[in-house]
């Protein structure tokens, strides 16, 4: 079985222009946090953070992109650090997983989708496998990295470029004002607590399995061992007071690792300085580790660096993999003279100790906790595989413009019916292209109660109202014990964009919302659906683009198969504003002002759309003993991508479809069947006629003529995020019903020949027990996911 190892360690944060500068000032305990320049801070009490001082603010579309540069300099340390020949390995086997909390808005509006930064990374390493973007809040470069473990695990990669990055941006400076978490005096994690400091930064590591390292003799800095998250279930920012979450996310993480609480010997600390995070740190440390807690070091870094939000668990990582290499504790910097800490804090004094086994805790808004386990290479027991059992779709929901409910979804689909149409949820006046597909009005009734639902955003709103369908359409009960390991895993490509704009104009009015930020963060979704259904297992939001819902649906089938959980939601949404159409990117590029017709002959472009999806995943041995509807079995799936050079990068794609080609063939291999054993091909193709043109003859040349297509964004527009759910609903209604759904509105198919479109009016009969859902990403990332009876 594989081991996963560190081979390289990249660092760019305040104060340390690489990995050597940032481990001797955290050893020194020397705080690089400063008066912050070069941001519109207002009138806000703070003006101090951990800001990376040599780098320019630039603006919109600027190759110098400031989050680019932090991510870079890390990545290129660290691929040097690893001494890995990239060029001589497989490049469809190295792999990127990359964490971010903050979506790239500005002042002129949202300029970056989150995935563009492992896209860039693919090209500048001229790698094709695949690319993961996860954005918890302030655990997303754990989360990544243990995304990245997975992949290594799986077999499905030779080499993992993992981490976490996020820059100082105003408007979070003043969320975080509003909600009065600043401290002006600067950050005194674990003593006097009175408020954090932002920060920025970037961090990668380079991980692979051990004896691939051992072949090449690269230097082995640590095992990457274990990992693990939780819901708290409790409240939107403020941490469990209790400290379960907290224990949750460390007893998984240990437990997946091979140990037990009484073989740690280090716990780097989340340690942010705010009253309630330490509190509940050291609650859950004592909960933890019992007796032994004052014996167990718990430090933090943030008042070195400040809070680097999505690069924190990422950079955390690399300094708790830096003291087992260096046997070294590095000391919490700024405990007052003569404070007595609570725990062992080391303070302000780095001490050397014998050190085999440390936990990496990071907690974020929405109630997210994650945990890493490293230790020294070799330590524990072998890692075992675990897969149980087959796991099965038990319970379906889905709301977005065709209807809500599956019942609806699927006669829809099946009857070609559209609900595609002029914008009215929003002023669409004097934007370009605004035909869409919208969300019927949301009824709080059977779905949460009014107050949960006022603090809510369209987007919680969303996925909490199909996650409830889904779940009673598979009819589940569960006891407190089981919903404590049920996962929740969220694919959102743009995030909660309403919730960003609101906030931003409460900015500029002077009067920065501490109601709406919490919610400007992606995994704010999946926090409100955990708080509503009292669900605290493993939990990430994957915002990979339009691949997110593949992503999220192969973890929960892993999670489910190995047993971590028992069930698992998958929720795949994604909603609709005006800022969504009228801000300049690729994607506009491609928007239609009149109904979008996919696959069809002169089609004008694409229609944006909004919908959520949700699934129940469970072993199909458990859905058996209680008798449950299947609708399908997730057999098998694949994500990989191009490596578009820059000067290829308008093209949002290769045209030759070659990586496309090999991510389709890959699903169909680790479902073990044949292309003959595919029955039907639930498309991408979306409107945009390059696009579809392409799709057709990828499919052409995986399947054969004969394979039958069919396009379900010609029902609901382009989703986004939720798009690659949708797909794999209408592959199950074609499981289902036998019947396979027709492209709305499809009359003169591009490709005719090429494959079996079926166009409108039309059904065909499902011929084979196995059917495929696609997702694809502007920047020539694809997806694929292998659904059977």
């Amino acid at each position: 079985m594989v081991r996963v190892v560190v081979t390289g360690i990249g660092v760019r944060c305040a104060g340390a222009d690489g990995t050597e500068q940032f481990w001797k000032r955290l050893t020194a305990g020397e705080s690089a946090v400063d008066t912050v320049h070069g941001l519109d801070l207002g009138s806000a009490p703070c003006r101090i953070g951990g800001q990376v001082a040599d780098l320019p603010y630039s603006g919109v579309g600027d190759e110098r992109d400031r989050v680019a540069q932090l991510l870079f300099a890390a990545l290129r340390e660290a691929v040097a650090d690893a001494g890995a020949d990239l060029p001589s390995y497989d490049p469809s086997r190295v792999g990127i997983s990359l964490g971010q909390c903050q979506a790239g808005f500005y002042d002129d509006g949202y300029a970056q989708f989150l995935y563009a930064s492992a896209d860039h990374v693919a090209a500048e390493l001229g790698v094709t496998g695949p690319r993961t973007v996860v954005s918890t809040a302030c655990t997303a470069g754990a989360a990544a990295l243990g995304q990245a473990a997975e992949r290594l695990l799986a077999g499905e990669t030779d080499l993992m470029i993992a981490g976490g990055v996020d820059q100082l941006f105003a408007p979070t400076w003043h969320g975080f004002t509003s909600l009065q978490a600043l401290s002006p005096d600067g950050c005194r994690a674990y003593s006097e607590s009175d408020g954090l400091v932002l920060g920025e930064g970037a961090g990668i590591l380079v991980l692979e399995p051990w004896e691939r390292a051992k072949a090449r003799g690269a230097t082995v800095y640590a095992e990457l061992k274990g990992w693990g998250s939780s819901g708290d279930a409790y409240h939107i920012t403020a941490p469990d007071p209790s400290g379960k979450g907290a224990v949750l996310a460390m007893t998984r993480a240990l437990h997946r690792a091979g140990f037990v609480a009484d073989d740690v010997d280090y716990v780097c600390g989340h340690g942010t300085g705010t009253p309630p995070n330490d509190r509940m740190e050291t609650k859950a440390h004592r909960l933890m580790f019992g007796e032994r807690a004052p014996g167990v070091p718990l430090t933090s870094i943030k008042p070195v660096t400040g809070h680097t939000l999505g690069a924190t668990g990422a950079i955390e990582a690399a300094a708790t993999v830096l003291a087992l290499r260096e046997q070294t504790l590095f000391p919490t910097a700024g405990f007052p003279e003569g404070a007595e800490p609570a725990l062992d804090h080391v303070p302000n004094t780095a001490r050397t100790g014998r050190l085999d086994v440390a936990v990496s805790n990071n907690f974020a808004f929405g109630g997210d906790n994650s945990s890493l386990v490293f230790c020294r290479p070799g330590l524990g027991p072998e890692p075992v595989s675990r897969w149980t059992d087959d796991v099965v779709i038990t319970g379906v929901g889905a709301v977005g413009p065709i209807g809500s409910g599956y019942a609806e979804w699927r006669d829809a689909l099946l009857a070609g019916r559209h609900g595609l149409g002029p914008a009215r949820g929003f002023d669409a006046a004097g934007l370009p292209a605004a035909h869409v597909g919208e969300l019927p009005a949301l009824d709080p009734r059977g779905v949460a109660s009014l107050g949960d639902w006022r603090q809510m955003d369209t987007l919680g709103r969303l996925a909490l109202t199909v996650a409830r369908q889904a779940w009673t359409d598979a009819g589940l009960r569960l006891t407190a014990a089981e919903r404590t390991g049920t996962a929740v895993i969220l694919a959102t490509a743009t995030g909660p964009l309403g919730a960003i704009a609101k906030f931003t104009d409460s900015i500029r009015a002077g009067e920065p919302s501490p109601v709406l930020f919490p919610n400007t963060v992606f995994t704010s979704a999946s926090g409100h659906v955990c708080k509503a259904m009292r669900l605290r297992g493993p939990r990430s939001t994957f915002s990979s683009g339009s691949v997110a819902a593949v992503h999220a649906v192969e973890y929960a089938r892993t999670l489910v198969a190995r047993g971590d959980v028992e069930h698992a939601i998958v929720i795949g949404a994604e909603e609709l504003t005006r800022l969504h159409l009228s801000t300049p990117g690729p994607q506009q590029r491609y928007m239609a002002d009149e109904r979008a017709l996919p696959f069809q002959r002169g089609s004008a472009g694409i229609n944006l759309g909004s919908a959520g999806v949700a699934f129940i995943l469970e072993r199909a041995g458990s859905a058996a003993r209680r008798g449950a509807r299947r609708y399908g079995a997730v057999l098998g799936s694949a994500v990989g991508g191009d490596a578009l050079p820059k000067d290829a990068r308008r093209k949002e794609l290769d045209p030759r479809g070659t990586q496309w080609e090999a991510v389709l063939h890959r699903a169909v291999g680790r479902a073990g069947l044949t292309p003959d054993d595919i029955g039907y091909v639930s498309a991408v193709a979306s409107g945009a006629l390059m696009l579809d043109s392409l799709e057709t003859g990828v499919l052409s040349r995986v399947f054969g003529p004969r394979i039958p297509v069919s396009a379900t964004k010609a029902a609901v527009g382009e989703t986004q995020g939720a798009s690659g759910a949708v797909a794999l609903l209408a592959a199950l209604v074609a499981l289902d019903t036998g019947r396979i759904p027709p492209t709305a509105g499809l009359t003169d198919p591009v490709g005719a020949g090429r494959v079996a479109h079926v166009a409108h009016g039309t059904t065909a009969e499902l011929g084979r027990d196995a059917v495929m859902a696609n997702a694809f990403s502007i920047g020539g990332t694809y997806g694929s996911l292998v659904v059977g009876r």
